[in-house]
């Protein structure tokens, strides 16, 4: 099975690096990601995605990016279940990243103008870089689930021989 997100969208805030007791880095922020058609208004609509870095990838993301940096996602979706505010049982996706490419210019960089179309003439180009990296890492899933069933094969083959021996 397979649990992989690519995201490429806009930081809605400035990135607020917190350290847990463990002394872990960790960055929560909420990306919003443009989608690729029009609404019925014709207006294109986002979608906003609430993100998690952690370890170097936080400090990082807090240290060179700002509100409305452009970023790359590279990450997993999980889950969380919990109790709201009137004790009622609630669901929230978020993605824990693994990678992030800053595709904007850093908090203090000047002439943004001139970066900022560069960059934005360049998000294909990011796309397919960061889409070659979800293909590699799917590829190395695939490899490793055909083994894992190779390992299955040869251990029940075993199971069936010392039963038969043993009998």
């Amino acid at each position: 099975m397979i649990n992989q997100v690519t995201l490429v969208g806009r930081l809605t805030k400035d990135p607020e690096l917190r350290v847990t007791q463990e002394g872990t880095s960790i960055v929560h922020v909420i990306v919003a990601v443009n989608r690729n058609y029009k609404n019925q208004a014709g207006n294109y609509e986002a979608d906003f995605v609430q993100c998690i870095f952690w370890n170097k990838v936080a400090e990082n993301t807090a240290q060179y990016c700002h509100k409305g940096s452009l970023v790359g996602i590279v990450g997993r979706i999980q889950t969380r279940n919990y109790e709201n505010q009137e004790q009622k049982k609630s669901l929230c996706d978020r993605s824990y990243c693994r990678i992030c490419s800053f595709l904007g210019p850093e908090k203090s960089g000047t002439n943004h103008s001139i970066k900022e179309e560069k960059i934005v003439n360049n998000v294909p180009d990011v796309m397919v870089t960061l889409i070659k990296m979800q293909a590699k890492t799917n590829e190395k899933l695939e490899q490793c689930n055909v083994r894992i069933k190779q390992l299955e094969h040869i251990i029940y083959t075993e199971k069936i021989t010392r039963t038969s021996s043993a009998s």
